[in-house]
């Protein structure tokens, strides 16, 4: 079976994920907070620059040390400084993801690709070895146009660690674009088009593009309809989507945001919401983190666990974020927590979800 690494994505107030070595060991999200993966249970940490509600992402190299973090606006340096030529991206931190990622084959370069702000999808390369080992965006290679829709806020890339299959995928209203990355260069005139219109119906932008572990399969949400939540199969060697799978719970928690793979891609993780409400302090919202096991039985897609939530202010949609140690995380909105997914392997209850996982 073939290795990637991917889902460096950070959605609302989460963080990221790497397959890579130690890539995701640092994570720095919401309103200035942070995480060191480099123990167990994970470590708060302070001094973080970033103070956002929704899309960032963070990166660390091979060896678990930080190198910087974006909000798909500016991009800060391990120092929490912006880095040179770091300001002005197209993305909007109000999206739901952003993304970076490791240059295929390069041992200096990064994507930065960013959504939002009614712009489209951009992406521009951090190399490494400028500013004295700070690093700096490329100018001759930032803001580089993918697509235009005002309608993108989703993003995932699937990077092969021992081939040469390598993408970043977007989708808008029923249809998955699929980018090629041909030595550290995407082909905007290469992509693979997916037109998949049993999932046309998600035409709110606000949700979660994700790929399963193995690269196998995308799950993608929409939290402004309801029920809007498919599962579908993704070819790594081709580019094409197919064989959508809705999911739905048969509750009032029908409006589905974040979403998770297991690490062994048997299960995914949903947030649902009885509101499409926004994710800012004060938000009143009751949710719920739902478990689904792919291809179990008949019905499996409509007969998930359910594993706990909560209702009231404060309880807006969040994120639900596969971290370094295994265990799923998800973001509490205007909370000093992060809710925690312990065992995530674990059909059922002995999941184990608890609200307040991690300070």
């Amino acid at each position: 079976m073939k290795k990637y690494y991917a889902l460096l994505i950070i959605v609302f107030c989460c963080s990221i994920f790497c397959l890579g070595q130690n890539q995701g060991n640092n994570w720095f999200f919401g309103q200035y907070a942070g995480l060191d993966f480099s123990t167990s249970p994970p470590t708060a940490v302070a001094g973080s620059a970033l103070n956002v509600f929704e899309g960032c992402s963070t990166i660390s190299d091979d060896l678990g040390n930080l190198l910087f973090m974006t909000e798909g606006i500016n991009v800060w340096n391990r120092n929490q400084v912006v880095m040179s030529n770091g300001s002005g991206l197209l993305g909007n931190s109000t999206a739901s993801q952003q993304l970076s990622f490791k240059s295929p084959g390069s041992t200096n370069e990064y994507f930065v690709v960013t959504t939002g702000g009614g712009r489209g999808l951009y992406y521009s390369i951090v190399d490494m070895n400028l500013d004295g080992g700070l690093g700096a965006v490329d100018a001759s290679r930032k803001n580089i146009l993918l697509n235009s829709s005002f309608f993108i806020e989703k993003v995932t890339a699937y990077i092969d660690t021992i081939g040469s299959n390598h993408w970043i995928l977007t989708y808008i209203s029923g249809i998955y674009y699929a980018y090629p990355i041909v030595n550290g260069t995407v082909q905007p005139s290469n992509v693979v088009i997916s037109n998949i219109q049993a999932t046309a119906s998600m035409t709110d932008p606000r949700g979660t593009l994700k790929l399963s572990p193995d690269g196998s399969k995308i799950i993608n949400t929409s939290v402004g309809n309801l029920d809007q939540a498919f599962l579908t199969d993704f070819n790594s060697v081709t580019g094409v989507v197919s064989n959508p799978v809705q999911l739905s719970t048969g509750t009032t928690f029908d409006r589905f945001y974040g979403a998770e793979f297991s690490p062994d891609s048997a299960l995914i993780y949903l947030n649902g919401n009885n509101t499409d409400s926004g994710n800012g302090c004060g938000a009143t919202n009751g949710r719920e983190i739902f478990q689904f096991e792919i291809n179990s039985s008949a019905g499996w897609n409509t007969t998930p666990v359910a594993l706990g939530g909560s209702t009231g202010a404060n309880s807006g949609r969040g994120a639900l974020q596969l971290g370094p140690d295994g265990k799923i995380y998800f973001a509490r909105t205007c909370q000093p927590w992060l809710g925690v997914i312990q065992n995530p392997t674990v059909v059922g209850t002995g999941a184990s979800y608890i609200d307040d996982g991690i300070a």
